[in-house]
């Protein structure tokens, strides 16, 4: 009798943790967030990603799996603001073709140093670098957290076991788990689920050759119908203060570390250098002396501030929304930071609208 008993337990128990290993299963095979099967490339162009990637991880694999086919030696970092320095702009004033952006989601110096490490252990040429930062690239100091943000464990030390375990976790998270079941179902994006921020609808262009990502959709949009398209988000344009606001001071020792180190590596390879402090719609100014840190550190005429109150930040046409500046903003920029050292830009810049 006490052996059926036990019995009858582990059967219920097996019924109760069914839907568990059947989800568990259905996990790996669908691989939603594409971090346990290899892909020659992430990206489908022309069409939505549905579910958001760790783009730090996409990069990182897509250097790793195509660096000896691509040889790249040009590299551009930053967080998502990045994205719109466009690779095609840029090769002009650097006079090489074999450009990379090394781009990911909430970018900090901590991700920048990695990379460079990564490719200072496989003896990587790095002839050529764009770094696009904020305050918020210099706050992290560690790896990041969320499943969007985590390093990828080449670049982080951090276990495989612990950071596949952050997606499983997400996945069984009832805030996406009901979502991503509900559009598996339906087969269709429901405005709850963009809402949510859970899936993404938005077609993207996206170009292996170089790891970059274009949204043209935007563009496109204010083009046909400018006054439609900030009318839609006059929202999120808000009034900012009418007096500059300098933000405090962000670099201390652990981030001067990371920067030593950061610069050190790209010295000992004379590395063609631009930092670029971007230009935000929020209009705070970089504080004064991180930037006279930076300056110090990488060269006065290496590193160049566009935040705080200018002809740029003052124009909302400038912006797809406050936290993202246009590809045409990005080409003024490298006209300004290369200046007559560069070449011609391969396209001439759209009027503003």
């Amino acid at each position: 009798m006490k052996n059926q008993g036990t019995i009858k337990v582990l059967l219920k128990l097996s019924l109760l943790s069914l839907p568990i290993l059947l989800l568990t299963a259905y996990y790996v095979i669908d691989d939603p967030f594409k971090v346990i099967k290899s892909y020659d490339t992430y990206y489908r162009a022309g069409c939505p990603n549905y579910v958001g990637l760790n783009r730090d991880y996409v990069s990182t694999e897509t250097f790793l799996r195509h660096h000896d086919e691509m040889k790249w030696d040009s590299f551009i970092f930053g967080n998502s603001r990045s994205i719109f320095d466009e690779v095609n702009d840029w090769a002009a004033y650097i006079d090489s073709d074999r450009t990379f952006h090394f781009d990911a989601s909430g970018e900090s110096i901590y991700g920048i140093m990695c990379k460079l490490r990564l490719m200072e252990r496989r003896g990587t040429p790095v002839r050529n670098a764009l770094i696009v930062m904020d305050v918020a690239t210099l706050r992290e100091v560690n790896n990041s957290r969320g499943h969007l943000f985590l390093k990828h464990p080449l670049l982080s030390g951090q276990s495989w076991i612990t950071f596949e375990l952050e997606y499983l976790k997400t996945f069984f998270s009832s805030r996406f788990l009901v979502v991503y079941l509900d559009f598996k179902l339906s087969h269709k994006i429901k405005p709850y689920m963009i809402a949510d921020d859970i899936m993404d609808n938005r077609h993207l262009d996206y170009y292996l050759q170089h790891n970059e990502i274009h949204y043209a959709e935007y563009e496109e949009l204010i083009h046909s119908n400018p006054d439609a398209y900030y009318q839609h988000r006059e929202a999120v344009f808000s009034v900012r203060p009418a007096t500059l606001v300098v933000t405090p001071s962000i670099i201390h020792e652990p981030q001067k570390a990371l920067l030593r180190e950061i610069s050190r590596m790209l010295n000992s390879q004379k590395t063609n250098l631009r930092i670029v402090i971007s230009p935000l719609y929020d209009q705070k100014k970089f504080n004064p002396a991180d930037l006279a840190y930076l300056q110090d550190l990488f060269g006065e005429d290496r590193v160049y501030d566009f935040s705080g109150i200018n002809d740029i930040t003052n124009d909302k046409f400038n912006y797809y929304e406050p936290s993202h500046y246009r590809p045409h903003i990005a080409r003024k920029i490298m006209a300004l930071i290369y200046g007559t050292r560069g070449l011609i830009p391969k396209r001439p810049n759209p009027q503003v609208p």
